[in-house]
């Protein structure tokens, strides 16, 4: 099979629990055909009182979402789209970790379901070969009275067998898929569930921050000159560490060392 043929399996709420291991707390998953955005109706689910462990999948997103507000292809039958409720007791600032450790959790459901070893783009990008492969977003909103997280809604965007095709001109160049080959017909079903018995493992003690040595381990930006845009400016940094925070350490041409919060800056790798 080429990159030019449909790549389909077929998602199963069975199958996805008969891999979700016990003790992860209930998961309550809703398989639908093609939504508009899956991180959009669980935050409606969570305004309307739904409690955590709701997870929406959909085989085709029409207008999915990714980081800063770009769009996220997802089309039908190719992908991983789907999203997860969580009422986490953090504060907004501790509310990155939620993604750092999702970003663990998919390299390492790739890995352990595939075989493929990936990399991870700070903050929340899974690569291949040098392009993306998987998109991360974690949206959230405030609560006033505890003054922490009323719910946080975190959306995994996965490219499985996508045909490259299917891509536009300018997101060819930074996107790609996990396969352009035939694969296991079950995959799918197994790689949603290992990512959540993943994320699980690390999410009960989130703030031991146990992930985050992986997180560095398979950083694809450390050690690598970067242009990062903060204030309207174009920036040129080498990249030092990832700190305890997951703030990503720069030293800039001049010489300055920066700490680089996710919400302040787009980075991307200097060709």
């Amino acid at each position: 099979m080429t990159d030019k043929e449909q790549l389909i399996d077929h998602l199963c709420v069975n199958q996805i629990q008969s891999y979700l291991n016990d003790g992860i707390g209930p998961v309550k998953i809703q398989i639908e055909q093609c939504v508009s955005s899956t991180n959009e109706l669980v935050k409606n689910a969570a305004v309307d009182g739904e409690p955590e462990g709701y997870l929406l999948v959909a085989e085709e997103q029409t207008a999915g979402k990714g980081r800063l507000g770009r769009k996220f292809c997802s089309p039908m039958g190719t992908g991983i789209y789907m999203s997860m409720l969580l009422r986490p007791k953090l504060s907004v600032e501790d509310s990155l970790f939620i993604t750092t450790a999702a970003a663990v959790a998919v390299y390492e459901a790739i890995l352990q379901v595939t075989g493929i070893h990936t990399s991870i783009k700070w903050v929340n990008d899974i690569f291949l070969n040098g392009k993306k492969i998987c998109g991360i977003l974690t949206e959230g909103a405030f609560d006033m009275k505890s003054k922490g997280l009323s719910y946080a809604v975190l959306g995994i965007g996965i490219n499985v067998g996508t045909k490259t095709d299917l891509f536009d001109e300018e997101v060819k160049k930074v996107a790609d898929s996990l396969f352009h080959t035939e694969y296991d017909s079950n995959l799918r079903n197994k790689l949603i569930a290992q990512v959540w018995n993943r994320f699980f493992y690390y999410y009960q003690n989130l703030m031991d921050k146990k992930y985050l040595n992986v997180y560095r381990e398979q950083s694809c930006l450390i050690g690598k000159e970067i242009t990062y845009q903060k204030e309207q400016k174009n920036v040129i940094a080498t990249v030092l560490d990832i700190d305890e925070c997951a703030r990503l350490v720069v030293q800039s041409n001049d010489g300055k060392t920066e700490k680089l919060m996710s919400g302040e800056v787009s980075v991307r790798l200097k060709n």
